[in-house]
């Protein structure tokens, strides 16, 4: 039933919605059919059967009547089958067909595009607007096998303004190749195997080979070109893959010209865009023009396609080339996509392509420039060197020794500061510190990390420091650390001296975190993998220590019996929030002793000290905890079998004597005077030591603010690397394997890696202006963050 409007104003009756024909039989085998639609209003079609689909499956109001495409598969059920197509204008009026189809009986007849024949045929049927039931397999145009296209010279594309393609096209993962064609874009403006569709899918296409070729002849004043569609509006173009040269020679130029290896314009509509697709052809155009690997024009969504092509065109502003496309209009629907590729200008690289620049991150999209889409969401080839060209922004001489620079990277929006350190240069010293020069350090912050938060942030600390005499000329943030609680996951050693040293359970949990930034006192360093070992004797026995100023501290444990604690365990380490406490077990033995000379430092054997205190809480709890404010003094916590055989042992006066051994690499010779736990070994010994991260490891896969520090073949030079990121097109970060690559740039031979992530941050000292600040820009929202820990260059 039709509906109608109210009479209109000269007495008669507009139709508000008109829908012909009323009723369809359908072929037993499958096909198309059309409809017309005229309206008022704004409509929509809906079909009750899945075998059933109208395309387009909606239309604006027009007093032209449009022309609906009805696919459908053949009936191979055991009864004939009824299907009601439903249309309906957003004023609520309706009308509706009905259509019945009886069953296949016998084998279905050959249909399909076979030949290049074929092929022909079904680009003259869209453009007269033909039925494509003779192309049609279930529902969908079908090539059948691949085909060889080089009997054509002179292509027609098909579908038209007048006529688009708006049904179903199933290439089947098959190929047509020896494409050697030319289009006459005087008459066929929209140009490439398809020249306009409308709410059409085409998908699983392969078109053409290597050496395959279209070339675009005639002055059209808008053109819209690519190997796969001209210009689509809606609908999807998915798994297809173009391995077509394209040669524009069009005599215009200009924003109307439209060139890519997949569609040249897509507009906006119901479906999806372009998914899955792959351009490896190239794109020629010697002409200012939007040229692009994948879209030209971009309304749509593009993603999870692949650029290998090069895209060579003249620009002019940001009219140009892009291996992704030229104009996006929506930036979220540019996402997954990689560019591995080239992009350049017509004229300098139109015998060696593949001598232009890279894909890269600035020239996916053309325009807007930068804007045009969002950076984390898109990849390029990062194995190129040139991914790692940089500019040097600044530099300077921070000190005798060290030296800063400033690098902008050309290809990639990212900020490089690197501090170069003479490490045998006796005028510099690295050092590294704790926030507030306490451990655990916490601030009760629950682990939500931004910006300032109760302890030092690098730049206070080397301000404090500074005051206090030192001659900090830089620094950086350093160990992953857990906030909240304010403890290291990984051990540290200060100017020779151990600070905090992980109980063993935790050690073996973090067994990611077993390397490190060593820095030996003969001028070299190391980021290999260490092993720690802690001895305590007095009275010809000897036991083993298990942890220094770690959060073990706070029970009395069973399976770890000997812990340590000094000066840098302080218990309310805040005084403007006093419910942070570090506390210390009561129900323990507690020896103090105080250094006789020397404090205990790293290989270098034992320290001698003498007892000048015993606490002992088993049998009643200790009223008064005996924490250590004096560097000169070490505590020991006992429990179990361990606490009465030392106890045994000493009284007030008694020598004790403590040792810390580390080793790296398996090597105990040498004493260390700066070490910082680290993640990973990313290179090792020159090479690519990558594999030993998992898999599944984000460091593979996701750009982020970054702080390494790497080292020269000789040990003896040390660049600590701080990159910015997470600040979309200033600064992207980096991943694991970039952080290799620029440290091969370096010249580096071992490379680990510190905390990241907001965490990232480089202090210098400005002697001229007579202050420090930060030359890198914090990703954190609230700016410097709070962290645990850092590593400082002293000038001496």
């Amino acid at each position: 039933m039709l509906s109608c409007s109210p009479d209109g104003p000269d007495g008669g009756t507009a139709a508000a919605l008109k829908v012909t024909p009323e009723s369809l039989v359908l072929d037993p085998a499958g096909g198309q059919e059309f409809i017309s639609v005229t309206s008022s209003g704004d409509w929509l079609v809906r079909s009750d059967a899945s075998w059933l689909k109208a395309s387009p499956s909606s239309g604006k109001a027009s007093g032209d009547a449009v022309r609906v495409s009805l696919t459908y598969d053949a009936n191979t059920g055991t009864e004939a089958r009824t299907a009601v197509l439903t249309v309906k204008t957003l004023k609520g009026e309706e009308s509706r067909v009905s259509l019945s189809q009886d069953r296949f009986e016998g084998e279905l007849p050959h249909r399909g595009i076979s030949t290049a024949e074929d092929l022909l045929a079904f680009a003259s049927a869209v453009n007269s607007g033909g039925s494509l039931t003779p192309f049609m397999e279930n529902g969908s145009v079908a090539l059948l096998n691949d085909i060889d296209a080089s009997s054509i010279k002179e292509w027609t594309p098909a579908g038209t303004e007048s006529n688009p393609f708006t049904g179903i096209f199933d290439g089947r993962d098959r190929t047509i190749s020896g494409i050697s064609w030319t289009v006459d874009l005087a008459a066929y403006p929209d140009a490439g195997l398809f020249g306009r569709t409308k709410a059409a899918e085409i998908r699983s296409l392969k078109f053409g080979a290597s050496g395959d070729s279209m070339t675009l002849n005639g002055d059209a004043a808008a053109v819209n070109a690519a190997a796969i569609a001209g210009r689509a509006e809606g609908g999807s173009i998915s798994g297809c893959v173009s391995s077509v040269d394209i040669y524009y020679k069009g005599g215009a130029s200009g924003e109307n010209i439209c060139v890519a290896g997949i569609c040249g314009r897509y507009m906006a509509g119901a479906g999806s865009g372009v998914q899955k697709c792959s351009n490896r052809g190239n794109i020629y155009s010697p002409a200012v023009c939007r040229a692009a690997g994948f879209v030209a024009y971009n309304e749509a969504e593009v993603k999870e396609c692949v650029n290998d092509g090069c895209i060579l065109a003249e620009k002019s502003g940001e009219i140009g080339p892009a291996w992704g496309c030229s104009y996006n209009r929506t930036p979220q629907n540019f996402s997954g996509n990689t560019g591995r590729g080239h992009v350049g200008d017509y004229a300098s690289f139109k015998d060696s392509p593949e001598s232009a620049d890279s894909d890269a991150y600035l020239n996916a999209v053309a325009s807007p420039a930068r804007e045009g889409y969002e950076l984390e969401s898109v990849t390029v080839d990062n194995t190129k060197d040139s991914y790692y060209d940089w500019t040097e922004v600044s530099s300077k001489q921070v000190s005798e020794g060290v030296k800063y620079t400033f690098y902008d990277c050309d290809n990639v929006p990212r900020k490089v500061h690197i501090l170069e350190i003479d490490l045998s240069n006796p005028a510099v010293e690295v050092t590294t510190s704790y926030a507030d020069d306490c451990v655990p350090n916490p601030n009760g912050n629950k682990n939500s990390n931004n910006g300032f938060n109760i302890r030092e942030t690098l730049s206070q600390l080397c301000a404090r420091k500074r005051s206090e005499g030192q001659n900090i000329v830089a620094g950086i943030n350093s160990g992953f650390f857990d906030s909240n609680d304010g403890i290291s996951r990984g051990f540290h050693i200060e100017e020779g001296r151990p600070v905090y040293i992980n109980n063993p359970s935790v050690v073996s949990n973090l067994a990611n975190h077993v390397y490190a930034l060593t820095v030996f006192t003969d001028g070299t360093a190391s980021c290999g993998r260490k092993t720690f070992s802690g001895k305590l004797r007095t009275g010809g026995q000897e036991f083993a220590w298990r942890s220094l100023n770690d959060t073990i501290l706070r029970h009395a444990s069973s399976s770890y019996l000997v812990n340590l604690y000094d000066s840098h365990y302080v218990e309310h380490p805040h005084a403007s929030k006093p419910s942070l406490v570090n506390r210390l077990a009561d129900n323990v033995l507690y020896v103090v002793a105080q250094y006789d000379d020397v404090p205990m430092m790293v290989n270098c054997g034992y320290a001698s000290a003498k007892v000048v205190s015993i606490a002992d809480g088993r049998s009643a709890a200790l009223d008064r905890l005996p924490y250590i404010t004096s560097e000169k003094q070490v505590g020991i916590a006992l429990s179990g079998r361990d606490a009465d055989a030392f106890k045994a042992l000493v009284s007030v006066g008694s020598t004790v004597e403590l040792r810390c051994d580390m080793t790296i690499e398996g090597e105990t010779t040498r004493p260390i005077y700066t070490q910082n736990s680290t993640m990973y070994h990313i290179m090792k010994d020159g090479s690519d030591n990558l594999f030993t991260v998992g898999s599944s490891s984000s460091l593979h896969t996701k750009q982020d603010p970054m702080t390494y520090p790497v080292i020269s073949r000789d040990g003896k030079t040390l660049w600590l690397v701080e990159i910015d990121g997470r600040q979309g097109w200033y600064s992207t970060g980096v991943t694991g394997y970039e952080i290799l690559r620029i440290a091969m740039k370096l010249g580096g031979w071992n490379v680990t890696r510190f905390d990241g992530g907001g965490s990232s941050a480089m202090w210098i000292y400005d002697a001229g202006a007579g202050k420090g600040g930060l030359v890198n820009s914090v990703s954190d929202s609230k700016g410097e963050r709070s962290c645990l820990n850092y590593i400082l260059i002293k000038a001496k």
